[in-house]
C-alpha cells in the first residue's frame, strides 16, 4: 500500500494506527476482565489476615489463580477468587490465608477435599462448621 506524502496520507496512517491501538487495548482489557480457562469460587472466612485483591491462590504450593474480590459480610469476610479449570474443588475443600514473604504479601491456600460435583459453583467455608462447594 502506497501512502501519499500529503496531509491526507498522514491522517490515514494516524487513523489506522489509532484503530490498531484501540483494538489491542480492547483485547488486553477483555483477557484481564474475563478469566478465560478459570472457574470463580467464593470462600467465607473469619478474617482476611491481610489478604488483598490480586494476590495469588495456591494449591499444593503451585499458583492456580488470583483473589478477585474481598467483601465484609457481617462478622465474616467473603473472598472471591479464580482457580484454573483443571483444578477440582470438592465439598470439603478448605481455604486459609498464608504469609508469602516477610514484606507482607499473602496468598490463599486451597486444600481440595471431598467429592466433586459438576453442579458445584460457590465454595463457602464458614467458620469451623458445615462446608459446601459450588462453581460460578
Amino acid at each position: 500500500m502506497k501512502i501519499a506524502k500529503t496531509p491526507a496520507g498522514y491522517r490515514r496512517v494516524g487513523v489506522i494506527g489509532v484503530a490498531v491501538l484501540a483494538l489491542v487495548a480492547g483485547l488486553i482489557a477483555a483477557t484481564s476482565t474475563f478469566p478465560f480457562g478459570k472457574n470463580t469460587y467464593t470462600a467465607e472466612l473469619e478474617h482476611t489476615a491481610g489478604l488483598r485483591v490480586g494476590e495469588e491462590v495456591q494449591v499444593a504450593g503451585v499458583g492456580v489463580g488470583d483473589v478477585t474480590k474481598i467483601e465484609l459480610d457481617g462478622k465474616s469476610v467473603i473472598v472471591e477468587f479464580t482457580v484454573d479449570n483443571d483444578i477440582r474443588l470438592g465439598r470439603d475443600t478448605t481455604a486459609e490465608v498464608k504469609v508469602a514473604t516477610l514484606l507482607g504479601t499473602h496468598f490463599l491456600l486451597i486444600n481440595p477435599q471431598g467429592a466433586v460435583s459438576s453442579t458445584t459453583s460457590v465454595c463457602r467455608w464458614p467458620r469451623r462448621g458445615s462446608r459446601s462447594t459450588s462453581r460460578t
